[in-house]
């Protein structure tokens, strides 16, 4: 995903429908300090999405390993069960 996408996922409908130059105006920035703000801003959210993207897959990893887990532990239940009625 574009870092541009991402940061306009985030931006409140208000904010994109007011010009910059008015936007700018009564937050009392400069164009230049307020671009890179915004920026700034854009590079912090692609990091936070991005570390929660490897926080997903971590626990999708372990969700499926514990899934196995469980699948092992029953089917050993089974067999001890299945060996004492015998």
């Amino acid at each position: 995903m574009e870092i541009l996408g991402i940061f306009c996922m985030f931006i409140p409908p208000l904010y994109v429908s007011v010009p910059l130059c008015c936007l700018h105006h009564h937050l009392s920035f400069t164009p230049l300090s307020f671009s890179l703000q915004l920026r700034q801003q854009v590079e912090g959210w692609a990091e936070r999405v991005s570390d929660m993207e490897s926080e997903m897959n971590r626990c999708e990893v372990t969700h499926s390993t514990m899934l196995q887990d469980v699948a092992n532990k029953d089917e050993r239940i089974m067999v001890l069960i299945m060996g004492c009625c015998h």
